[in-house]
């Protein structure tokens, strides 16, 4: 229609048919009236600065916490030698031993294991680590261990585990093993996914494994639990708070700052777009979708991506910057710094999970 400023040099034309993406999609931000930005309107309506002072107050709270639990997995990331190992031994072997997430799944009981090769078997060598204040076997933890014996065991044949059921709690949830032969380099996993405990499964508190197949490797449970491991213990991003890799150059202070970070952009993103995505007519939110209770209008929509696009960019610089930031030595307890048993500090927790499961599938 054409509207009544029109006049011999201009036209004035009333439409709706652009009203629904050109004027409700992109949506400008709030203007900052920075004559609010004052101690007296603070004090009329302090309660934003009081959500963000707790914020900050809980995030120093927790700094002191991620901090100590950083000092204690500089500690734990190293491959522990058996208290058993004769150091006249030369063959070396790395075990990795899988603990499930679910809960209780740790277990305060002593471990055994017993190694069975084409051409020798270990004696019962207890999975131990050299200082008690180390616990291991913890719920979602991955304890390397560092067995050495006199002659080469050749191809690992089967793997014999168990406890004494001692302790407060000594039920054990075993995901899986790795054995590496660090004089090869070959790897053979042990999946178990079964419990150790006398009131859970079967009763059972030792088990004989035998190496998977290549069909077993390439299963659904299988990848899916290693995927969902991964993902959830390095790259969920708060849940790794808790259960990050020990051996992640990304530690756990730098995580929660990240966390930070991301609410505090957020904030200000909800900042920059308050009360814009509420709707009145049609004609201001634009076409709505009604999936139940809840109404999503193209105006929403176009808040979300601008929302996003304010957080994302600066928040996923910060943590590439931490990921790729030059890792700490991880330390090997009781060994010295050349010989072969040294090998074992080259590789990381995600090689162990992804590299030889897509190594089996190429085969």
């Amino acid at each position: 229609m054409v509207g009544p400023l029109s006049n011999s040099t201009h036209t004035q034309c009333l439409c709706t048919h652009l009203s629904s993406f050109a004027s409700s999609f992109f949506v400008p931000p709030n203007k900052i009236d920075w004559g609010k930005v004052n101690l007296a309107e603070l004090l009329n309506n302090p309660t934003v600065a009081i959500i963000v002072f707790c914020i900050y107050l809980l995030y120093f709270l927790l700094l002191v916490w991620v901090r100590r639990k950083d000092k204690k997995d500089l500690q734990l990331a190293g491959v522990t030698p058996l208290p058993s190992n004769d150091p006249r031994d030369l063959f070396c072997y790395e075990i990795m031993v899988f603990t499930g997430f679910n809960s209780s799944a740790g277990t305060t009981a002593d471990v055994s294991i017993v190694l069975t090769g084409k051409h020798e078997q270990t004696q019962s060598r207890l999975l131990r680590d050299v200082e008690p204040t180390r616990t291991k076997f913890q719920q979602g933890n991955i304890d390397h261990f560092m067995l050495t014996v006199p002659r080469p065991l050749g191809k690992i044949q089967s793997v014999r585990i168990w406890h004494n059921n001692a302790g407060a709690d000594p039920s054990w949830l075993l995901a899986r093993i790795l054995i590496r032969d660090l004089q090869t380099d070959k790897t053979v996993w042990f999946v178990c996914d079964r419990w150790l405990a006398v009131e859970e499964d079967d009763g059972q508190i030792d088990r004989t494994l035998h190496p998977a197949s290549k069909e077993d490797l390439v299963k659904f449970n299988f990848l899916f639990s290693t995927e969902l491991r991964k993902n959830l213990s390095d790259g969920h991003l708060w849940y790794s708070v808790l259960y990050r890799p020990l051996r992640s150059s990304f530690t756990r202070v730098q995580r929660l700052s990240c966390c930070l970070s991301i609410l505090m952009c957020t904030m200000l993103a909800n900042a920059m777009f308050y009360k814009d995505g509420e709707g009145g007519n049609s004609g201001d939110s634009g076409v709505e979708v009604k999936i139940g209770p809840i109404r999503l209008s193209i105006k929403q929509i176009g808040i979300g991506v601008m929302s996003s696009l304010v957080v994302l960019p600066v928040n996923l610089a910060i943590v590439n910057i931490f990921r790729k930031a030059r890792p700490k030595d991880v330390p090997i307890s009781g060994m010295s710094p050349s010989g072969p048993r040294d090998k074992a500090n080259e590789y990381s927790d995600n090689s162990y999970e992804t590299s030889d499961v897509a190594e089996e599938e190429k085969k």
